[in-house]
């Protein structure tokens, strides 16, 4: 089926971002109260502020710090949570997220959206479609990677309120605040995840506070993980039981603007080796990305492929083309 380039936001976009400039708080940090974050806002001392914003002007990449727990926001290899990453642990691609900033309402304001190594984007369930129920187990929605499959999904849009420097509060377009407290969430098993909530201010407000932390691109191409699809515990899993597969659906745009989508089965994780497979079957070299539902963007895939085994959607860009000399990538080891 033949579809046209501009159907998959492949053309030239992106805003380039000013150099990045550190603001100055308007008025010093206010003695914390109960008061919730929401109603704070409303008041004409708490009303949203360009400056609070502009901690993420400039920057192409960053990191986000929570204060209490001293951890980072990271993309899951499920493709589809996040969690807290151990700052003790080498840095990772999956815990940089890329700055894409959007207006949006009525009057016109500015969000961040904030896209993961997966392509998908930092958000929780719907407030109003969808509400996480309520215990003493789970007692708040649960954040993760989430598809931007229509023109404006508020869970995924976020707001900055300055605290102090480049410390934020962030709340997403229902006024809900991301949390980073981990209490609440490691009794429902698995890794400590994050909530969002109503935001109120209190002894523990820390838990409300990231630090924005920019990371630099790379001044290269990043190399992929090393294939390991042949050591002897894949080999012996292999063996054992049944192969399993994902489907992937790809697309190659050629000169005129034109596509055509294909697919396959591919089994493993391995990115290197679907790069390989790619660009045997297109015939050149290949930058491989991945984009979240309709309106998301274009991320290079540089890290192996989730545990999932959902369809996976690839763009494959001819390397040294227009597009792909378009593509930014960050230095994990950069900061």
């Amino acid at each position: 089926m033949h579809h046209r380039l501009a159907s998959l936001a492949v053309s030239p976009s992106s805003p380039r971002h000013a150099t990045p400039r550190r603001a100055t708080p308007r008025h010093a940090e206010k003695p914390r109260s109960s008061k919730p974050l929401a109603a704070a806002r409303a008041s004409p001392a708490h009303h949203p502020r360009r400056a609070a914003m502009q901690v993420f002007h400039g920057a192409q990449f960053v990191r986000l710090r929570n204060l209490w727990e001293e951890t980072y926001i990271t993309a899951d290899e499920d493709g589809r949570s996040v969690y807290h990453y151990d700052p003790g642990r080498r840095p990772s691609h999956e815990a940089i997220w890329a700055v894409q900033l959007a207006v949006a309402g009525e009057p016109p304001t500015q969000y961040v959206l904030l896209r993961g190594a997966y392509g998908r984007y930092l958000g929780a369930p719907d407030a109003v479609e969808r509400r996480w129920p309520l215990s003493c187990c789970c007692p708040a929605p649960v954040v993760g990677q989430r598809d931007f499959d229509q023109p404006v999904v508020d869970a995924i849009m976020w707001r900055a309120v300055r605290r102090t420097g480049h410390v934020v509060c962030l709340h997403d377009k229902s006024g809900r605040y991301l949390r980073g407290k981990l209490m609440s969430t490691l009794v429902c098993g698995g890794r400590p995840s994050l909530t969002v909530g109503d935001g109120r201010l209190s002894d523990d407000e820390k838990e409300l506070r990231w630090e924005v932390r920019p990371v630099l691109p790379s001044p290269g191409r990043p190399e992929l993980p090393i294939a390991t699809e042949a050591d002897l515990a894949e080999l012996f899993v292999k063996i054992c039981f049944p192969p399993r597969r994902r489907e992937i659906q790809f697309v190659a745009p050629d000169g005129d603007g034109n596509i055509v989508w294909d697919s396959f089965q591919y089994q493993g994780r391995s990115v290197q080796l679907l790069r390989n497979e790619l660009e045997n079957r297109v015939g050149y070299a290949i930058t491989m990305c991945v984009r979240a539902g309709r309106h998301g963007r274009l991320t290079p895939l540089l890290i192996n492929l989730p545990h999932s085994r959902e369809t996976l959607h690839i763009v494959a860009l001819r390397r040294n083309s227009e597009a792909d000399h378009r593509l930014t990538f960050p230095d994990p080891d950069a900061s």
